[in-house]
């Protein structure tokens, strides 16, 4: 419903935020949302897709994804629960709807983040680990990696935790749910729900000044 976007971003009025949401009725929530507070809708992009790993997108990189004649998606598309499937297809059951698939790369590259990007919130229902993938690009380089990952992880989604600590170098972490930190917090202690906890990662102290400065500086331009 865009709970963080709005928070934020009521917060930090200069703020510009790219939010991914799969699910079409929770979509439409939160763009209600956003349209109701006032300047905030002009400051989200907001993209109707499931986050995806990269692998699903190569043969689709630097190609538009978009038919320009017809406007139809051309990528590769995930069907989500979204109640009566009122879109009338046969992609999907008739529980779900057909949505794209969208490599948060991507989304990045189109929102135009750059050095600019601050932070990054990831809940996507167990699939936290593919998404994550699909950021690879943005993470690989110091000049637009996320100084600060918001997760919410659970027992057996471990590969997004060792992803992020040990192949993206987010030293440090903790579950804000326990205010547990490094490796007592992980697995989850569970405080509000069974085996699961809301995760802040942060880069190593000598590199989390810098990347805030950079952000500051790339923000200064947009």
């Amino acid at each position: 419903n865009g709970d963080w976007v709005i928070g934020i971003g009521s917060f930090a009025p200069r703020s510009f935020h790219a939010a991914i949401e799969a699910s079409p009725f929770t979509y439409q929530g939160m763009y209600q949302n956003l349209v109701t507070n006032e300047g905030l809708v002009e400051r989200v992009h907001a993209y109707n897709a499931k986050s995806g790993p990269t692998q699903a997108f190569d043969d689709y990189k630097g190609k538009p994804l978009l038919d320009n004649a017809t406007g139809v998606w051309k990528g590769p598309i995930a069907c989500v629960s979204s109640g009566p499937n009122i879109y009338l297809t046969d992609l999907c059951p008739a529980s779900e709807a057909p949505v794209p698939v969208l490599v948060v790369d991507d989304a990045m590259t189109d929102f135009n983040a750059g050095a600019a990007l601050l932070y990054l919130k990831v809940d996507v229902g167990g699939e936290e680990y593919k998404a994550l993938l699909g950021a690879k690009t943005v993470f690989s380089s110091p000049q637009t990696r996320p100084c600060y990952v918001y997760i919410k992880l659970t027992h057996t989604n471990s590969e997004a935790f060792h992803l992020l600590r040990d192949e993206y170098d987010y030293v440090n972490y903790a579950d804000l749910d326990s205010g547990l930190h490094g490796e007592d917090s992980y697995p989850p202690q569970g405080k509000f729900r069974p085996n699961e906890g809301n995760y802040e990662f942060r880069l190593a102290e000598n590199e989390e000044k810098p990347c805030a400065a950079r952000v500051q500086r790339a923000a200064a331009t947009r």
